[in-house]
């Protein structure tokens, strides 16, 4: 197919799923829009530029992952989030409330802190702090939203959604990170640096107000309740009466702990060890768009034909060599293996971020969601969590130590890109195994 049958393809997708007049469509335009505006703010506030923010406050390197890594500690405030919820037949305004405190913290509060705080080992305890509560807040309300907005993206239309969408975020996030990207390496070694990093969080934040705004537009449907009184325990007893769902959320949990063994340390050590700018990885992000537009119905119909399941399996298998080359890349080679491990990632990506994404969805009942949707948020976090502190305490005892498997030579991040390579091999036999018994009746 032409690239402008892609394209008629997209407009013909995007009037389907889209509009103001339908509720249904109006619900998924305003899930987009948050989308849009949330990967924006996390764009511009966290990853490379969260990691530079910290770096320029005088975080080093294993400070950088414990902070990274307190919000997935938070996530054990979702245990409550039914309970709390629960009590409230409409939640529009409770939930816009948490969610504007969330934001106010981690970036409003964040931005100021070093200019209160001076003394370095005091930054650290209070960004511990302050991302804790920031993230507590978010892991009440974030149940919530997902509960809410589950109503507008039935199984016949999720695949079609998670791709559109995230082209639309990639393409609107993308532009705003090649700019920012390019000023913030202009700026490289000179104080104005940690002035456009500080300015994008300030930009940021009046972003996510408009976000909480926009969050509060759907129409919200009566929420199915299994008690009068809802219990936090009903987050663990529900789940754990639901086989098929059990193990779906296990292969979740499994996979989000291969996935994060790297993510508190990965971006700090492609900035301050390999050298690669900014500008070099957002442009590389952007490019994910462009993969969208060309491959996104190639794997629509790969997940019609194969399931699910299968699919994600397929695609685990084809990211495990990028990590190989990932756990390759040296200063003297990241200009061309870097974006070469990159673009295959992005080729598998449009599959498998969709497989992954519907994790969640795939088996998740009707009644009681937000007890499901809490025990996902709280398993998974915590699986996240595990991971970056297993990585974080592997890099803090490995120093600058290498060690060497044949000619080679490899550092503590390298060695677990390579863990994160057999892992992933290892759960896509779990996965294919799995498949047809927790595959959903088409």
């Amino acid at each position: 197919m032409h690239i402008s049958g892609y394209l008629f393809s997209i407009k013909d997708n995007f009037q389907t799923l889209f509009g103001l007049k339908d509720e249904q469509k109006k619900g998924r335009t305003v899930m987009m829009g948050s989308s849009v505006l949330s990967s924006i703010i996390t764009s511009l506030t966290s990853g490379i530029f969260y990691t530079g923010f910290l770096l320029g406050n005088d975080i080093h390197l294993t400070s950088v992952g414990i902070i990274t890594f307190i919000p997935y500690l938070a996530s054990l405030i979702s245990l409550f989030a039914p309970s709390l919820l629960e009590r409230f037949p409409k939640r529009r305004w409770l939930l816009a409330l948490l969610r504007l405190l969330q934001w106010t913290i981690n970036l409003l509060g964040m931005t100021l802190l070093p200019l209160i705080v001076k003394d370095s080992q005091a930054r650290i305890i209070w960004f511990c702090i302050l991302s804790f509560l920031g993230s507590a807040l978010g892991n009440l309300c974030t149940p919530g939203y997902t509960t809410w907005h589950l109503n507008f993206i039935p199984d016949s239309v999720r695949a079609s959604y998670l791709i559109t969408s995230a082209l639309i975020t990639n393409v609107l996030c993308g532009l705003f990170l090649i700019l920012s990207g390019i000023a913030a390496d202009a700026m490289a070694g000179s104080p104005y640096q940690m002035t456009i990093i500080t300015l994008l969080r300030y930009i940021g934040f009046a972003l996510a107000v408009l976000e909480v705004w926009l969050m509060t537009r759907p129409k919200e449907y009566p929420y199915p309740i299994l008690a009068d009184k809802p219990q936090p325990s009903q987050v663990f007893t529900l789940p754990f009466r639901n086989r098929r769902f059990l193990k779906t959320e296990g292969i979740n949990i499994l996979y989000l702990f291969i996935a994060n063994l790297t993510s508190a340390v990965l971006n700090a050590y492609l900035l301050s060890s390999i050298g690669v700018s900014y500008t070099l990885i957002n442009a590389i992000n952007l490019c994910y768009a462009l993969f969208l537009i060309l491959f996104g119905p190639f794997w629509r119909r790969r997940i019609a034909h194969l399931g699910w399941l299968r699919t994600l399996s397929f695609t685990l298998l084809g990211l495990a060599p990028t990590y190989v080359m990932y756990a390759l890349i040296r200063p003297g080679n990241y200009l061309w293996l870097y974006p070469l491990m990159r673009l295959i990632q992005h080729f598998v990506g449009v599959g498998h971020d969709t497989c992954v994404g519907n994790l969640l969805y795939l088996n998740i009942p009707s009644e009681g969601r937000t007890n499901y949707v809490s025990f996902n948020t709280l398993a998974t976090n915590l699986a996240a969590l595990l991971a970056m502190m297993t990585g974080t305490w592997i890099v803090s005892r490995m120093g600058d130590a290498e060690l060497a498997l044949g000619p080679l030579s490899f550092s503590s991040v390298p060695l677990l890109l390579l863990a994160t390579s057999l892992g992933y091999i290892g759960l896509s036999v779990l996965v294919r195994h799995q498949a047809s018994s927790l595959e959903p009746e088409r």
